[in-house]
């Protein structure tokens, strides 16, 4: 893995891309399953549990969110205190 690599992977978890957590992502209710694994160049992916259908996926991790600039994630990504959900959901 390059240095790249492994920064991103480190600002994903920040961002809460973590076992056990539980987020909505494309309209969906997910609970992630693994952290974040890299295919090919530019794709993450994080197998998660679907909560509606109680189906095991991978989901390609939305990428446009670390670049974006947006303040609110600027503050999260950071904060190496601790990990934070962009969008937490109960469980």
């Amino acid at each position: 893995m390059t240095p790249d690599q492994t920064d991103l992977i480190g600002r994903l978890k920040r961002l809460g891309f973590l076992p056990g957590n539980h987020m909505r992502l494309y309209g969906e209710q997910f609970e992630f399953l693994s952290d974040p694994i890299i295919v090919g160049k530019d794709d993450v992916v994080v197998e998660v549990l679907d909560e509606k259908s109680g189906h095991l996926r991978s989901v390609r991790i939305p990428l446009a969110l670390l670049r974006s600039g947006h303040p609110r994630l600027s503050d999260k990504l950071n904060n190496t205190e601790r990990p934070e959900l962009i969008e937490p959901v109960e469980a």
